[in-house]
């Protein structure tokens, strides 16, 4: 009778580190993939590249045009005297707006 217990508590003790080992270094390895993850998106903040990715991603996606739509707004209100208010804005070299 007291194998049987002592043989159950040693299979017991290993499920048991084989199960948490298994979580530490899972645990571990998601860690180091979020960070580099990160790291990249850092990079391309600072290299200007995130910002280009976006610019050619909302030209594709017919965002970010509406430079020529605001320009053909003002130039009609000017034509029928109306004048716009708080008007800021600029051509970008995107074939976009910038507003101020």
């Amino acid at each position: 009778m007291w194998f049987g217990r002592e043989d159950r508590s040693l299979v017991g003790r290993t499920i048991k580190s084989v199960l948490v080992s298994a979580m530490l270094i899972t645990s571990i390895w998601s860690l180091v993939a979020c960070s580099a993850s990160s790291i990249e998106q850092e990079r391309k903040v600072y290299t200007r590249e995130a910002t280009n990715e976006g610019n050619v991603r909302a030209q594709s996606q017919g965002h970010g045009l509406n430079g020529a739509l605001v320009n053909e707004i003002s130039k009609s209100f000017e034509a029928k005297g109306i004048q716009l208010m708080n008007n800021m804005s600029a051509d970008d070299d995107h074939g976009g707006i910038s507003y101020m």
